[in-house]
């Protein structure tokens, strides 16, 4: 320090050094503390994970849930890299339809379509501030944005067309987007999934449930034919971008997706709700074990 008496602070800002004494630091809360809600809520659960569970799990988790690489390592970055499951750290549709999907679940049915689809339209925006407002996950967001709002009015959204509302919305707020790897991995990702679930459903799902009787068999082998069948696809559509971006491609993409798909989507829900139920500290310490040992 140039000074015992003063604190010294310096920043690095567009090449240039700017430095700022005071002898007194003084943190206010901020009187618009609900324009932050979202972000101090992420701040606390990212907190939270790193305090419950081990360094290298908590990383892990934060993730897979928020999509915060910041104490990842790169052993494990790497590790997912190649393995072709680094987009389970890269929050986009996987994670938005997935937590859509559980608050649709909780809400009710068919029945109750208005509430459902108010609920679902809440927790999207919601999710979308938690998450930082990232291009990837916007396109997502707004894609079930506008498939809910067509439910609330009983009209159906093309996917094709919300895909490129989505993009068209994300471009004309902010242009220089179109080069941001994680959309355009995420869009053309959604793109091949739209594309290709039709021919899935008809040429390969249907002649396989044809020749199996058993129900609950026939569900579980559709569950895991669907998933390889997208995954294949995806990778297949991804290739050129993957190899531009990352400089390598995975072959083990479709089965490591197989694999690791649903322990990834368990993670993600324990991890969840052992922040939810913090207030009851036995059980949420059991869900973080839990979470520990679905994630190792």
């Amino acid at each position: 320090l140039e000074n015992d008496k003063q604190y010294y602070f310096s920043t690095l800002a567009r090449g240039e050094w700017m430095r700022a004494y005071t002898q007194h630091v003084t943190v206010e809360q901020t009187d618009d503390y609900y324009r932050y809600a979202a972000k101090h809520l992420r701040h606390t659960i990212l907190q939270s994970l790193q305090k419950r569970l081990p360094t290298k799990t908590a990383a892990v988790v934060s993730a897979l849930v928020l999509g915060d690489k910041t104490n990842l390592d790169r052993q494990t970055e790497l590790i997912f890299r190649l393995s072709g499951l680094s987009h389970l750290f890269a929050v986009s549709g996987f994670h938005v339809s997935f937590w859509t999907g559980l608050v649709i679940a909780a809400f009710g049915n068919r029945k109750h379509r208005k509430k459902v689809s108010v609920a679902a339209i809440a927790f999207l925006v919601f999710f979308m501030a938690l998450t930082g407002f990232s291009a990837s996950v916007c396109r997502a967001g707004i894609m079930l944005l506008t498939v809910c709002t067509g439910n609330l009015f009983r009209r159906d959204a093309d996917s094709l067309n919300s895909l490129g509302l989505a993009l068209t919305v994300l471009l004309l707020a902010n242009p220089f987007s179109a080069a941001d790897a994680s959309l355009l991995l995420s869009a053309n990702a959604t793109a091949a999934i739209l594309l290709t679930s039709e021919p899935t459903e008809k040429y390969v799902l249907q002649p396989i449930a044809n020749k199996i009787s058993n129900k609950n068999i026939r569900k579980y082998v559709l569950s895991a034919c669907n998933l390889l069948c997208l995954s294949t696809s995806v990778s297949i559509c991804l290739l050129p971008l993957t190899s531009l971006f990352f400089g390598s491609v995975s072959l083990l993409t479709p089965f490591a997706n197989l694999f690791c798909m649903f322990p990834a989507q368990i993670t993600m829900v324990l991890g969840m709700f052992a922040q939810i139920f913090h207030r009851i500290p036995w059980f949420s310490d059991f869900l973080f074990r839990l979470t520990e040992i679905s994630c190792d």
